[in-house]
């Protein structure tokens, strides 16, 4: 036997079953809500190391140049290796407080360097990230008579300078290596530009 329930009975049991899907719906929607946020609070929150960014170019005879190994290392241990895109790009992303070296090698070519010193921050300038700024390496072809000695050592050197909050070449650095280039009296070939 069917009962028949009046409107009011019908429309009451309705919107209580109504409600307690929204309830629920609520809870769900603002639980992944909070969730979300407590996730990206936390990734906020966590210390980020990898602050210094170099992206730079090598090129040869002004082009760019693919597939040259590019080495990123400390203490002579390698940290990372990659070749330069076809547009001879390549970028790396450095942590603070150590010395590193950037190393470029073709085969048949000059192999080239450069360091990059992330020490010597002060702790609240470590909060921001920097950006060692564009620089070109320009490969050159190894040919008779031109010492490669000179240029197993580094060619450029960037370090942190406070006054400026920023990374920029050391000035000093790069008049050790000119002198270098003039007390051998070879002219450095493709030099690094900045």
């Amino acid at each position: 036997m069917i009962q028949k329930k009046d409107s009011f009975t019908f429309t009451f049991v309705a919107m209580g079953r109504l409600l307690v899907i929204l309830f629920f719906s609520t809870l769900h929607f603002s639980g992944a809500l909070y969730s979300q946020d407590v996730e990206s609070e936390e990734a906020l929150e966590e210390p980020s190391n990898l602050n210094v960014l170099v992206n730079a170019q090598v090129v040869k005879e002004s082009k760019a140049f693919q597939n040259v190994d590019v080495v990123l290392s400390v203490d002579g241990k390698t940290i990372k290796q990659q070749k330069t895109n076809a547009d001879g790009f390549f970028e790396l992303i450095l942590e603070f407080d150590s010395l590193y070296l950037i190393s470029f090698n073709k085969e048949g070519y000059i192999p080239k360097s450069v360091e990059v010193d992330t020490r010597n921050i002060l702790e609240e300038d470590k909060e921001m990230g920097y950006d060692v700024g564009m620089f070109k390496v320009s490969m050159s072809k190894i040919v008779p008579g031109v010492l490669i000695g000179p240029y197993k050592k580094p060619m450029a050197r960037f370090i942190y300078d406070p006054r400026t909050q920023n990374f920029v070449v050391d000035k000093e650095y790069k008049k050790e290596r000119k002198a270098d280039f003039q007390r051998l009296k070879q002219k450095e070939l493709e030099p690094i530009k900045f």
